[in-house]
């Protein structure tokens, strides 16, 4: 199972190795590039778009908000980026790895001794 990273209590995908299947959701930001050898079967092919037709303008309008607050969010992701691998150049040269690595270890040997 692949949450929604938005919702994540909602399923997007499901995949069935043991099978060979797969249920995709196949929406904005979750498009899926289809291979030759998959089988495809959209289930948008079942819908009675007429019912919908009432509703086109807010879909069209919630559509549009959504995609660009997502454009929003990932634009202020890789302005967190840029600041964070800017920082990184002050502290990464003066920082002993090899000393965070000892404690880490020594921290998880403390830890496993109450188990």
């Amino acid at each position: 199972m692949y949450h929604c990273s938005l919702i994540p209590s909602r399923i997007e995908h499901l995949l069935i190795p043991q099978l060979g299947i797969g249920f995709i959701t196949s929406t904005n930001a979750h498009y899926y590039e289809r291979n030759d050898q998959d089988i495809v079967i959209d289930t948008s092919d079942y819908l009675n778009f007429k019912e919908l037709d009432r509703f086109k303008n807010d879909m069209k309008e919630a559509s549009s908000r959504y995609l660009s607050a997502l454009e929003r969010g990932i634009a202020y992701i890789a302005r967190a980026k840029a600041t964070h691998d800017e920082l990184e150049k002050y502290y990464v040269p003066n920082m002993d790895f090899t000393k965070i690595e000892n404690c880490r270890d020594k921290l998880i040997e403390r830890i496993l001794t109450y188990v």
